[in-house]
């Protein structure tokens, strides 16, 4: 019913006309009906909850693997004569004791 449709002294007053189903309670979709352009807002009832599914991504694991590496060579085998260098012993020289004017 748009409100163009609703004129008062048009045959009842304007609440019959509102009560679109006439059951003597003017709902709030009956009088947002009456008003053109008027957003419709139902209130009410329990709150839409919406889940999905967990979203689960699994690629195969990545195994890159190479062939080992086995590089051998000879052991390095370096041996010198050893090192002995010895001189000539050093005289010790020891002297008279001192002494202190006695």
């Amino acid at each position: 019913m748009s409100a163009s449709a609703v004129q008062p002294g048009a045959g009842g007053d304007v609440f019959t006309q509102l009560d679109a189903n006439h059951d003597g309670v003017l709902t709030r979709e009956e009088f947002y009906g009456a008003m053109p352009g008027a957003p419709v807002t139902v209130m009410g009832g329990a709150p839409t909850t919406t889940m999905l599914a967990p979203v689960t991504t699994m690629a195969a694991p990545v195994t890159t693997m190479a062939a080992p590496v086995t590089t051998m060579a000879a052991p390095v085998t370096t041996m010198a004569a050893p090192v002995a260098t010895m001189g000539a012993p050093v005289a010790t020289t020891v002297g008279a004791p001192m002494t202190y004017g006695v």
